[in-house]
């Protein structure tokens, strides 16, 4: 039996999209309510109705999708030195370092989603300025994590 070896940041990614997906556990108490379309400054300029929270879903599951889709095939974000007519032969090397930065830009755009859904969904129930300030936060951690990994991949 081949056994099941499961990382921590694909648990994560796991939860942030259950996360981003939590406001459509409300969806029937949120008609009629003014839903949040854009931020300036942390504070909501622009307002729709609760199919946001219908677009935000898609769009987490359209992320895990296609960056799933790319761990299963890393030949597709090959970032060798290699012409594209030699991405077929990868060194193992490589498809690890590809499979990494998938699994990890997959955690990170989750997490930045389901914080835009969950504020979103604060400032819909009413919630005064939502910490809006976190996603600036996981994009910077995104982008860091992803320099510590290339960093770390041309060093070897």
């Amino acid at each position: 039996m081949k056994s099941v070896r499961i990382s921590l940041l694909e648990i994560g990614a796991i939860l942030m999209l259950m996360l981003s997906l939590f406001p459509l556990l409300h969806y029937g108490a949120l008609d009629g309510v003014a839903v949040p379309r854009h931020y300036s400054r942390g504070v909501a300029d622009a307002w729709g109705n609760r199919t946001m929270f219908l677009w935000i879903g898609v769009i987490a599951l359209v992320v895990y999708g296609l960056l799933f889709f790319c761990q299963k095939h890393p030949q597709l974000i090959n970032l060798s030195n290699r012409s594209s007519h030699d991405r077929a032969s990868m060194t193992d090397k490589d498809r690890l370092r590809a499979v990494a930065i998938a699994r990890t830009l997959k955690f990170w755009a989750l997490a930045v989603i389901a914080c835009l859904s969950l504020c979103t969904y604060l400032a819909a129930t009413g919630v005064p300025n939502p910490p809006t300030w976190c996603t600036y936060l996981l994009l910077a951690l995104m982008f860091g994590h992803l320099l510590i990994i290339s960093v770390q991949s041309r060093r070897e």
